[in-house]
């Protein structure tokens, strides 16, 4: 575990003290179903650290490789706004009942235009 704890986020001390603290807990466990239990919780840390690890890598290979743009019309590009997604399925929907049935077209109208503005 301290081999993988080397490239923590917070530091090798803060890791090295966490999992120190870890062993000396469950130093006296007698158990063999526990001692396994704890056994596991290990390994699934360690396979943890090496998702961190590998996504850490990938993060920093995209970015070197792939330099994010410098317009200001791109910086919400990658993120998603649930409200004007909302209104652009609520405009789509009403068109659509829209042209089932034209009997009524100023509500969406008024809808269009504030997804517009």
């Amino acid at each position: 575990l301290l081999y993988y704890g080397r490239d923590y986020p917070l530091g090798y001390k803060y890791f090295r003290d966490r999992c120190h603290k870890a062993f000396v807990k469950n130093r006296d466990e007698t158990d063999p179903q526990q001692i396994q239990k704890h056994i596991s919780r290990g390994e699934f840390i360690i396979k943890e650290l090496e998702a961190l690890y590998r996504l850490r890598k990938y993060r920093y290979l995209k970015q070197r490789y792939y330099p994010e743009k410098s317009d200001d019309d791109d910086d919400l590009a990658g993120k998603i706004d649930p409200k004007l997604m909302l209104k652009k399925f609520e405009a789509k929907t009403i068109s659509q009942q829209q042209q089932s049935s034209p009997s009524s077209s100023s509500p969406t109208e008024s809808i269009k235009e504030e997804i517009k503005q």
